[in-house]
């Protein structure tokens, strides 16, 4: 059985999602907010590229 649009599109996106916000939620400082919007934005492009990898090979 085929899965969702969404599923195909955003693969392991509740994986994902579950690790940016338990990053945000570690934020607890002004400064360190913004530390952690930077980092999330680093896991979820990081989590793309590797996506892209796959893809390129043939796989996923």
């Amino acid at each position: 059985m085929f899965g969702s649009k969404e599923d195909v599109i955003f693969p392991k996106h509740d994986a994902l999602l579950g690790r940016v916000e338990a990053r945000l939620a570690g934020a607890v400082t002004h400064e360190t907010r913004y530390v952690a919007v930077a980092e999330a934005a680093r896991l979820v492009l990081l989590h793309y590229l590797q996506e892209g990898r796959w893809r390129g090979l043939g796989i996923g």
